[in-house]
């Protein structure tokens, strides 16, 4: 809506400016137990965190580089910049660290790793928790300039979201926009041209408090099956799309799983199996409905110990598993995501950035 007040929590608010380093000033985390109760404030002191995050891990970003090492850099700093507050130390959520065809929700374990090579696409995508309320957002990294055109198709096209988001707002119209302005794009690959995909079934979705996906899905195309009625209403959303040069559909790499959230609250489903029961407890008491991984149960179990058994609840369907999505048909991969607020100020709609800065 053209009427909308819209307010970028940054200092450059250029489409495709590339600056390594956000300047703002942070926001304490000492106010945060001065907000507790405000929302937006909570978001914009975890959106300072996040920016200045980035900027952290911005000169580590090169080839040669393990995941794991990354997962740590990003988790250590929230955690010392948040003081550890909250149910994860400050941590929304495991640091989501895919490359190439892997489009989302890979966290490197023991079992699991990467190294960067000089052809490595990554996609970064980590949040930042005060008070209960996450800041999720992500970039993408190509060192090879031939993939220059598929970033800019993608993050042209989250931007587009972002700013066609609002109050009232059809979300399947919405999600048609996107999927236009994305799939405008080609990349050249060593003498063949590409047309931008966007994955389908991937998208952003609405954020609640300690509870990173909300329940509602924000497609990046026009799904024909997406409810025909619903729309924005005021909350906070993680706008992001997801584009690839061969493939608009991902699948789970089931075998490679690292990410959970507990979906019971009691063990009474497992009342029958008291070692199992027991387990789950002790998750539950640690991570509540805050996502986890198998690098954290790293850190408590020995992988032949706990992996069974996580097996076990997710097979009972008192946890969700998260599994790494990968390009049906291949393809290199790229994304972009920020947090927004979408509210009401006095009758006149407003909408704040939260995680948008100089670097993306």
């Amino acid at each position: 809506k053209t009427s909308d007040v819209i307010e970028h929590f940054s200092l450059d608010n250029e489409l495709f400016g590339v600056g390594t380093a956000p300047n703002e000033e942070i926001l304490s985390i000492e106010n945060a137990s001065n907000c507790i109760e405000n929302k937006v404030e909570s978001l914009k002191i975890g959106a300072s965190i996040h920016k200045h995050i980035r900027q952290y891990i911005r000169p580590h970003l090169k080839p040669g580089l393990k995941l794991s090492t990354l997962a740590n850099l990003i988790e250590d700093k929230c955690m010392e910049m948040t003081k550890e507050q909250g149910i994860l130390k400050g941590i929304g959520f495991p640091s989501s660290l895919s490359v190439d065809d892997c489009a989302a929700h890979f966290t490197p374990s023991k079992l699991y790793d990467v190294t960067l090579n000089k052809d490595s696409i990554l996609k970064v995508d980590f949040g930042v928790q005060v008070n209960g309320w996450i800041i999720d957002s992500a970039f993408t990294i190509a060192f090879n300039d031939k993939y220059s055109e598929l970033l800019k198709a993608v993050k042209a096209a989250t931007y587009t979201g972002i700013k066609n988001a609002g109050v009232d707002v059809n979300i399947k119209e919405w999600g048609k926009d996107i999927q236009e302005v994305m799939e405008s794009y080609e990349v050249n690959l060593d003498g063949e041209t590409y047309p931008v995909q966007v994955i389908q079934n991937l998208g952003g979705h609405n954020i609640l408090k300690n509870k990173i996906h909300g329940g509602t899905f924000l497609p990046g195309a026009h799904i024909s099956y997406y409810p025909d009625n619903l729309r924005f209403q005021e909350g906070v959303y993680a706008v992001e799309t997801f584009g690839s040069t061969k493939s608009n559909w991902v699948e789970e790499r089931k075998n490679e799983n690292t990410i959970y959230m507990n979906k019971a609250f009691s063990t009474s489903k497992l009342a029958k199996d008291k070692n199992l029961s027991n387990f789950y407890a002790k998750l539950l008491k640690k991570y509540s409905t805050m996502p986890y991984c198998n690098r954290y149960l790293d850190l408590d179990y020995e992988s032949k110990q706990y992996i069974p058994r996580m097996n076990k609840l997710i097979e009972k369907q008192v946890v969700s598993a998260y599994p790494p999505l990968h390009c049906k048909n291949g393809g290199m991969t790229a994304q972009y995501e920020h947090t927004i607020y979408l509210g009401d100020n006095f009758g006149v709609p407003n909408k704040i950035v939260l995680s948008e800065s100089t670097d993306y």
